[in-house]
């Protein structure tokens, strides 16, 4: 019965795990107190956050919702890095061009500059 609620709360679930019977009353006193203050649909948006039991390989609006917003925030971070890289790349470009002319300053390539 309080699968869903066990499973928002991890520390709760581990509490009752190793619990005496007689302490369980408090671990559901603990459990109504995290929700305490909260409208009934804040309350359900929560718990939508873990799924059933019977449908763990389905997931919850909200859980679909937060692999989605890690998708994008992965893909935006691997074109960042691979700008970056590019970016990188130039640089190292514009250090050194084997195409432009010497004007033979003293570099010390004479081989190149000749």
């Amino acid at each position: 019965m309080l699968y869903q609620h066990l499973g928002l709360f991890h520390d709760l679930r581990d509490k009752l795990a190793h619990c005496d019977p007689a302490d369980f009353d408090a671990v559901i006193a603990e459990i109504e107190a995290r929700f305490e203050g909260k409208t009934a649909q804040e309350k359900q948006a929560m718990l939508d956050t873990v799924p059933l039991w019977y449908h763990r390989h389905i997931q919850t609006p909200a859980q679909k919702a937060a692999a989605e917003e890690k998708a994008r925030l992965k893909k935006k971070q691997q074109e960042e890095d691979a700008a970056a890289a590019l970016d990188d790349e130039a640089d190292g470009l514009d250090a050194f061009n084997m195409f432009e002319e010497c004007d033979n300053d003293g570099c010390g390539n004479q081989q190149q500059c000749s």
